[in-house]
């Protein structure tokens, strides 16, 4: 049994933030990204889900997405500052983020 605390997401559902690698943005959606491969659709957007994963190690990288520090496997740098998540997919750090980004990690 787990003593971490699980979020509402949307309206219906919770999860703990451990098993949530990362939230995407559609429009006024999200997409939740889970460690065991599965996705869920909700009806909430990303600015009314961040303040309810600030406490949690997640971060938010750019308008699209918001990861759990926990999860990102490598932070390259190239022109642009990447982050790669376990699903090989990679997710650029906006420009004003980005030092709040790398002050976090440390």
């Amino acid at each position: 049994m787990k003593t971490e605390p699980k979020v509402w997401v949307g309206s219906r559902m919770q999860f703990y933030p451990s098993e949530i690698i990362f939230l995407k943005s559609d429009i006024n959606y999200t997409k939740i990204f889970l460690a065991n491969g599965e996705t869920h659709l909700v009806s909430t957007n990303l600015g009314k889900l961040e303040p309810r994963f600030l406490s949690f190690n997640f971060f938010r990288l750019n308008r699209s997405f918001i990861v759990n520090l926990n999860h990102v496997l490598i932070a390259q740098k190239d022109e642009q500052l990447l982050v790669q998540l376990p699903n090989e997919k990679q997710v650029c750090i906006s420009r004003r983020r980005k030092e709040q980004f790398l002050k976090t990690l440390n």
